[in-house]
C-alpha cells in the first residue's frame, strides 16, 4: 500500500505539473508495455497504441528496458522537463553527486538490489550515457514523437478538469478524484501499491502529473532537480483513451 501523509502546509503546495515530460513518459510507456496481457484499460477507438509502439520500437532503444526490470517497478531519470532536448541533457549532465544520492535513496527503500548499471550512471559511466541517449533519442523519435501532440492535449484538457474540481469542492475533492486506487483518510492519501511504501511530505507539498501512457494505479518518485519534492503520477482522463482513439502523426 501506498501511504502519503499530509500536513495543512502540505495541502497549500500541491501543484500540477506545468507540461508533460517526454523522458517520464517514455519510461512509463516501457512499464505499460511490460504489463501482463489483459491489464490494460480498453483502448478507444479501435486503436491501441501499443500495437504501433511495439512495431515501432527502435533495436537502439534496447538498453531502456533495464529501466523497467518488472511489470511492478520502473527507474526514472528527468522527471519534469517538457522539452525533449533540454530533457537528453538533463540526463547527460546532472552532477554526479545528484545521481549518486538518487541511487542511495533507491537503495534506502529496500525493495530490491540497485542495478549495476544504475550505478554506473551514477558514476558518470561515459559509455553508459551515451548509449542512454542514444536509446533515449531513439525511442522518442520512433515510439513518443508521433503522439505527442495528443499527449499534450490530453494533459492539459486533465488539468484543467482537476483544476475546475479544485475550484468548487476543494483539494480534498479533487485529490479524491485521480483515481480510483486512491482515497483520502483524513489528512493521509492512501492507494494500492506494489509493496508498502509511506511518504512524509512534512510541508514539501507534491506535484501532480498525468501521464497519458501509464494506466495502473498512482505512482510516486521525486524531482531529481529538487529532492525534497514528490511527484504523484496518475492516468490522465484523457490518456490512453485520447491517444488510442485518434491516429499518430506518421512516423
Amino acid at each position: 500500500m501506498l501511504t502519503i501523509e499530509l500536513d495543512a502546509q502540505d495541502l497549500g503546495r500541491i501543484r500540477f505539473a506545468d507540461a508533460p515530460a517526454p523522458v517520464l513518459e517514455i519510461v512509463l510507456m516501457l512499464l505499460e508495455l511490460r504489463q501482463p496481457s489483459g491489464s490494460h484499460g480498453r483502448p478507444a477507438g479501435g486503436h491501441d497504441w501499443r500495437m504501433q509502439a511495439r512495431s515501432a520500437f527502435a533495436s537502439g532503444g534496447r538498453p531502456l528496458l533495464q529501466l523497467v526490470p518488472s511489470h511492478t517497478r520502473a527507474y526514472y531519470l528527468d522527471v519534469l522537463t517538457p522539452d525533449a532536448e533540454e530533457a537528453f541533457h538533463l540526463v547527460q549532465a546532472t552532477p554526479e553527486p545528484v545521481h549518486r544520492d538518487n541511487v542511495d535513496r533507491i537503495a534506502q527503500m529496500n525493495v530490491a538490489p540497485v542495478p549495476a548499471w544504475l550505478q554506473r550512471y551514477a558514476d558518470g559511466d561515459p559509455a553508459l550515457l551515451h548509449d542512454l541517449d542514444r536509446a533515449l533519442r531513439a525511442v522518442h523519435s520512433t515510439c513518443l514523437a508521433p503522439w505527442w501532440p495528443s499527449v499534450n492535449v490530453g494533459f492539459h484538457r486533465d488539468v484543467a478538469e482537476r483544476a475546475a474540481l479544485l475550484q468548487r469542492h476543494g483539494v480534498i475533492a479533487m485529490l479524491s478524484t485521480l483515481s480510483p486506487d486512491l482515497r483520502m483518510c483524513g489528512m493521509t492519501l492512501e492507494g494500492r501499491y506494489p509493496w508498502d511504501r509511506r511518504v512524509r511530505l512534512m510541508g514539501r507539498g507534491l506535484t501532480l502529473m498525468p501521464s497519458a501512457f501509464w494506466t495502473g494505479h498512482p505512482l510516486i518518485t521525486w524531482d531529481p532537480q529538487d529532492k525534497s519534492r514528490y511527484v504523484l503520477i496518475y492516468p490522465t482522463r484523457f490518456g490512453s483513451g485520447h491517444v488510442s482513439g485518434c491516429e499518430p502523426d506518421p512516423l
